[in-house]
């Protein structure tokens, strides 16, 4: 094994952990990876940004990151020498055990004693996390320094931004070495199965399942997925991914054979409507979300996320409206789009402030972001006259086949044949980081594009309206 290329490293052990044909595939046939998508790249650039804001917590360290893979026996070299000097802090300190290389992404040395720690883009530490550190202490230890504490720093829910940003306020240190020292004896046994896998002269023969999205969404579906049927019960979206999943377990790999008895009632409803190719709707429902006595107001939203706090008040993750539009479903939309840096509560609580003025009903498509930042900022307060329509879709008192009832306002649209043809549309969390990424250079082009977007949304948001109204009237 060449030092350029380990035969694990940390990312392709997490592979493994949740499919070892995943692994296989990504060391012998990575030529039929997926292409990445803009969510996942924004999320492991977000990564890189928030591990470098950590080193702020212990300036001043030696940093060992190697810039290339053909040079990981220089950043081994480099780190064994820091180490050995007693250099108090080291970024990125590189280790290698059993052919296993890990980047440790801070080495803090406090008297005598060593300490790791793994920093995360996240709010909370997930069981992924620990077997991530479970692996760095695996390798560290076995390549000759014991830490004394294996700690995760992750982001603070409860951090609000006052003034300037506080850095050590805005970090929780967790020490997790109790939970580490408890898993060394399964890291072993998956760095066996790990290599085991890896040796053998084709992929492991591992079926289609939940692992196929969590915890991570795998490069390698389309490869994976591609003799899935098309009346397959993956077909079935209005159904639990996860639901999904353990019929295909049990053996119901298509429609036809799902036992309806074994789906509640509301999932049955689904199931008849993928046999029969009809759409399904609930009108005594409808008629009490849609039914206004008036013409209402149609607004959309765009929302971001950051995971730095922007604004005064604001916490790590916190959802902000950026951009708003309105219509009657007559007019043409008006919109806004705030100014970058700035922060946009005070013109979204006006714009809505004036809608609301009106007394009309107010329907909007609110997604889950939308739907934070409602809850986060208080800007809805609850009224009654607001109206979601996301949640006809969620609570399946409408369905299609073949529409994902957790889409966003785009998907809906365009599952219900409402939204022309245009297919470039990218997703609202896309919507956000356009947005957070605006420059000097790209400014005008990108706040056009964005009210060009959110003006089609709002139009979308009365066809929907449109179209469940026309099926109860």
């Amino acid at each position: 094994m060449s030092d350029s290329a380990a035969a694990l490293s940390k990312s392709t052990f997490i592979r493994g952990v949740q499919c070892l044909k995943s692994l296989y595939l990504n060391k012998n046939r990575p030529f039929l990876r997926d292409r990445l998508s803009a969510e996942q790249l924004a999320k492991f650039k977000r990564g890189h940004e928030i591990g470098h804001l950590a080193r702020d917590l212990y300036p001043g360290g030696i940093n060992c990151a190697p810039g290339h893979p053909s040079q990981y026996r220089a950043a081994l070299e480099k780190t064994a020498k820091s180490i050995a000097e007693n250099k108090p802090v080291i970024y990125e300190a590189a280790f290698r055990h059993e052919d296993i290389l890990v980047l440790l992404d801070i080495l803090m040395k406090e008297g005598s004693v060593w300490h790791a720690l793994e920093v995360k883009s996240s709010l909370h530490i997930s069981e992924t996390y620990l077997i991530d550190a479970a692996l760095q202490y695996y390798v560290i230890k076995g390549s000759g320094l014991t830490p004394e504490t294996i700690r995760i720093v992750h982001m603070n829910p409860a951090y609000r931004l006052g003034g300037s940003l506080d850095i050590k306020q805005l970090f929780v240190t967790t020490d997790v070495t109790e939970k580490v020292l408890a898993l060394q004896e399964y890291i072993g046994i998956q760095i066996k199965k790990s290599r085991e896998a890896l040796t053998l002269k084709k992929s492991p023969d591992i079926p289609v399942g939940r692992h196929c999205r969590h915890p991570y969404p795998c490069d390698f579906t389309g490869h994976c997925w591609k003799h899935i049927k098309s009346d397959s019960v993956f077909s079935i979206s209005g159904l639990p991914f996860d639901r999904r999943c353990a019929l295909y377990e049990n053996g119901y790999t298509e429609i036809a054979d799902i036992p309806e008895e074994s789906l509640p009632k509301q999932e049955q409803i689904i199931l008849r409507a993928h046999r029969t190719q009809r759409n399904y709707f609930n009108s005594d429902r409808l008629h009490k979300r849609l039914a206004f006595g008036d013409h209402p107001q149609f607004v959309s939203f765009f929302a971001f996320r950051s995971a730095l706090p922007l604004f005064e008040g604001h916490r790590p993750f916190e959802s902000v409206i950026f951009a708003a539009a309105s219509t009657d479903g007559t007019h043409s939309p008006q919109s806004f789009t705030a100014i970058p840096g700035s922060n946009p509560e005070p013109e979204i609580r006006n714009f809505l402030r004036q809608i609301l003025s009106s007394g009309r009903s107010v329907v909007y498509y609110g997604s889950e972001q939308t739907r934070l930042a409602f809850d986060e900022s208080g800007i809805f307060s609850r009224d009654d006259r607001l109206i979601n329509l996301a949640e006809v879709f969620e609570d399946r008192d409408f369905y299609t086949p073949g529409m994902d009832p957790d889409g966003g306002l785009f998907e809906t649209a365009a599952a219900l044949g409402l939204s022309g043809s245009k297919t470039d549309r990218i997703s609202e969390i896309m919507q956000g980081v356009r947005y957070l990424n605006i420059t000097s250079e790209n400014r005008e082009e990108t706040l056009k594009v964005i009210r060009e977007e959110i003006q089609e949304a709002v139009v979308l948001t009365s066809r929907i309206y449109k179209f469940l109204n026309e099926l109860i009237s």
